[in-house]
């Protein structure tokens, strides 16, 4: 620094030690924290048809007292819920409830999903807590592990017991479940889960789209109870499954009621890649028997695309040669079947393979074994 004065001296050695302190504290992650001010309180407020008008009243009385105890600071929101949950109003400071306008579907309780839903509300630099307002009585979902969960993010919940309305012989669907998806003809369950306060009997019936499918005879004790029905289905298409349970003792028949969907798909589609094409059809007809559905290709006529492959369950080679497919058509082939799983399987002849593989004629039952095998072994679910 030759040259300069002694006062110019100090003030660029200033300089310098300031830039390197803010290098250091910036590589270090300086941050600057501040404690949360105030709380946040959301509410859940239980509306289902299990809790009575007095029991509501009651709440909304709750809300509206806590409301006026809450600091310059605090906020307050509230979630209205049944079988779903809506937010009300965001977190905001009030001291007056607002009039609740939500309307949830009331035919079911989901606490959890009201705890989640609560969850995802809260503002940053405020105390999280949940208020719930409910009988317990839940339907669906698991309060418990929601509960867990907020616990983990320091959400603090207390809860508040509200009076049932469900009576001693009150009996009710919990929910009904079935596969999503199923092959036409294909037989499935109907998985019924009834809930009784007192032992009850009657009669469960299933209903497609409206139309009736069957009626069994139910024995109720305390408790869960759960229903299997079997059922096939030879209707195509997206199908609406209803039970609906009639019993004694039964003090409300509103909440006897459980919905299921189900997407039946046709009959599964192979297509068979014949070399030599068969003029008796034999394996074709056996395939069939076998309710499947048959779409015949030739060497000319195999599809070179991979979304044309798609819409095949199995591909199933008879004695047909190597040499009729393309490079590329033999790794569409191989991702189609790797990657999407398509089944496949391939039968020798005189094309392909051995010679002694399989005589020219093979008899019926030895088509009816192969399309048994394809049936069995190569068609996986679809993923």
């Amino acid at each position: 620094m030759l040259g300069i004065s002694r006062a110019r001296k100090r003030v660029v050695l200033v300089l310098r030690s300031l830039v390197v302190l803010l290098i250091v504290l910036a590589l270090a992650g300086l941050q600057a924290v501040r404690q949360n001010q105030g709380i946040c309180t959301i509410f859940l407020l239980d509306v289902s048809d299990s809790i009575p008008d007095k029991g509501k009243q009651a709440a909304r009385a709750y809300i509206q007292q806590s409301l006026k105890a809450i600091g310059e600071e605090d906020q307050t929101a509230l979630v209205v819920f049944g079988r779903d949950a809506l937010i009300d109003f965001v977190p905001m400071n009030t001291r007056e409830l607002p009039s609740v306008l939500s309307a949830p579907d009331r035919q079911g309780t989901n606490i959890a999903a009201a705890i989640r839903l609560a969850s995802a509300l809260f503002p940053d630099g405020k105390d999280k807590r949940i208020v719930l307002l409910s009988d317990g009585n839940e339907t669906e979902g698991n309060a418990q592990d929601a509960a867990a969960v907020a616990a983990t993010e320091g959400i603090e919940i207390d809860t508040v017991q509200l009076a049932s309305s469900t009576p001693e012989s009150e009996t009710l669907v919990l929910e009904m479940q079935s596969p999503s998806e199923v092959k036409i003809g294909e037989p499935f369950n109907l998985r019924v889960v009834i809930d009784a306060r007192k032992h009850a009997s009657g009669v469960l019936h299933i209903d497609r789209d409206g139309e009736p499918v069957k009626s069994v005879p139910v024995s109720l004790t305390p408790g869960k109870n759960v229903v299997i029905v079997p059922i096939r289905t030879e209707k195509e298409g997206f199908n609406r499954y209803r039970a609906t349970l009639e019993v004694q003792p039964d003090e409300d028949p509103r909440n006897n009621v459980g919905r299921a969907f189900v997407q039946v798909r046709g009959k599964p589609r192979v297509l068979l890649a014949e070399g030599t094409p068969d003029p008796t059809h034999s394996l074709e007809r056996a395939l069939k028997a076998n309710n499947l559905e048959v779409v015949r290709a030739t060497p000319t006529t195999f599809p070179a695309r991979a979304d044309e492959l798609q819409g095949y369950d199995a591909i199933l080679f008879h004695d047909f040669p190597a040499v009729a497919l393309s490079p590329q058509q033999m790794l569409t082939l191989q991702s189609a079947v790797r990657d999407t799983g398509i089944g496949f399987a391939m039968i020798g002849g005189e094309n392909s393979f051995l010679l002694a593989a399989t005589t020219r004629h093979p008899s019926r039952r030895y088509y009816r074994s192969i399309s048994m095998y394809a049936s069995a072994k190569c068609f996986p679910p679809r993923r």
